[in-house]
């Protein structure tokens, strides 16, 4: 939990197979609401690619319906595991927050 007074969460999924993702979101009427996600995707036709960070529209985490608003790290998928997403959420949710009325 970064927030307990705004109910603000984040979370990360992370296997050696698929890209690393991670939210960041509240509960409303006991189901995820989500504002961004950070996901590491490719390129087609080669292993090059980016973790960026999208804003969620109407609390759908899909990344094919959201913004992208910003290329955080030009990577390959290995190192897209080690990208620090914590520290990421922790340094910037107020700033992003402050973008999105609750």
């Amino acid at each position: 939990m970064l927030d307990s007074n705004k109910l603000i969460y984040y979370d990360e999924y992370t296997d050696n197979l698929t890209p690393v993702f991670s939210e960041l979101f509240t509960v409303k009427d006991i189901r995820p609401y989500f504002y961004y996600v950070m996901q590491f995707k490719e390129n087609e036709n080669s292993n090059m690619g980016f973790i960026g960070l999208w804003k969620c529209k109407n609390g759908d985490r899909n990344i094919d319906s959201a913004q992208l608003i910003k290329k955080l790290k030009k990577c390959i998928f290995e190192e897209s595991q080690d990208f620090d997403y914590e520290a990421f959420w922790v340094n910037n949710y107020k700033r992003l927050m402050g973008k999105i009325k609750q």
